[in-house]
């Protein structure tokens, strides 16, 4: 009995090993883990938040990123900034920034390139959302010259604002389980470390599908819609007496470009937000229209995720903008 127990481990350890080098050939997956040094809590008044370490060199979805003396990602540590140039400004979250995406493939990186006569400011921080970016608007005053500020929202900017999107979401469900110190550390672990797992866990939970109904919710809160309106008019006040133009750049989710989807209600985040923006006659792009009539609109985001772009996304957004620079 103790001798088959054993075949069985080694046989199931076998299999696994197997899965695994199978998922890595055949890149059914990618990795998602973030280097913990690469962060630290900041204090403006009485709001504790994340920022990026400056001049940090961390791992971020198993790509090297680096920071600025201001913790904003730049292609290389000791970059350094054309005080005699004048600057472009992004504002925004993960996608901005570039997950998985070494920074010269991102599109702020490739229209740093591109507008060398400029400097390219990343301001964007992974898991920031809507009050981070009231709370870091005096980051601007950092930068002499800004001309343009471009803020590139995803839809979860408005999400985890009020408890009430928890509500009927399944989302409940798992984040209990990342509450469990246990379970989040080999959550992490693998998320780091195994394409299998991540593929595995793609294809049976549709992460995309679930992060979109999610964030979705956000957007059906009273509350949350008068915190969109007043904090894009507040953004707006602070950089019109800067005299500094602004420009909202909107991105869909992946689960928002499948076949069906991009006629249907599940543009409704963008509908609101569009409206909201009119409303204030803050000057705005939506490229969802753009993404849903892509052929292959799945290639542009990286794997089993909701809104990270892929190389070629990045490559997409890049060309996009171009137009609107």
């Amino acid at each position: 009995m103790k001798k088959f127990f054993i075949f069985n481990v080694i046989i199931l350890f076998f299999l696994i090993v197997l899965a695994e080098l199978g998922a890595r050939l055949f890149h059914l997956s990618d990795l998602m883990g973030t280097e913990d040094h690469l962060y630290y809590i900041k204090k403006i008044k009485e709001n504790k938040y994340h920022a990026l370490n400056p001049n940090t060199e961390a791992k971020i979805y198993k790509k090297k990123v680096y920071t600025d003396e201001h913790g904003f990602r730049v292609p290389s540590l000791n970059y350094k900034y054309d005080e005699d140039k004048k600057s472009i400004f992004f504002i925004g979250d993960s996608t901005t920034f570039g997950n998985g995406v070494l920074e010269e493939n991102t599109f702020v990186g490739k229209l740093r390139v591109k507008l060398n006569h400029y400097n390219l400011i990343n301001s964007s921080v992974p898991g920031y959302n809507l009050p981070h970016y009231i709370y870091e608007l005096d980051s601007i005053s950092k930068f002499d010259n800004v001309k343009k500020i471009f803020y590139v929202y995803t839809l979860n900017d408005l999400s985890k604002i009020s408890e009430e999107q928890e509500v009927n979401t399944g989302e409940e469900i798992i984040s209990k389980f990342r509450s469990l110190n246990f379970f989040n550390k080999i959550n992490n672990f693998l998320r780091d470390k195994s394409y299998f797992y991540m593929w595995f866990k793609g294809v049976l939970t549709d992460p995309a599908a679930r992060h979109f109904k999610y964030d979705y919710n956000a957007y059906k809160i009273k509350s949350n819609l008068v915190f969109l309106e007043n904090s894009l008019n507040k953004i707006k006040k602070y950089l019109i007496n800067k005299n500094i133009e602004f420009k909202v750049i909107i991105l869909p989710y992946e689960y928002q470009t499948r076949m069906n989807n991009c006629f249907s209600e599940f543009l409704t985040p963008q509908k609101i937000l569009v409206k909201k923006l009119e409303h204030l006659k803050i000057n705005y792009s939506n490229y969802t229209k753009d993404f849903c009539d892509h052929p292959k609109s799945k290639i542009l985001f990286y794997k089993f995720d909701p809104m990270h772009l892929s190389i070629k996304g990045h490559d997409f957004v890049y060309n996009l903008l171009i137009n609107d620079i």
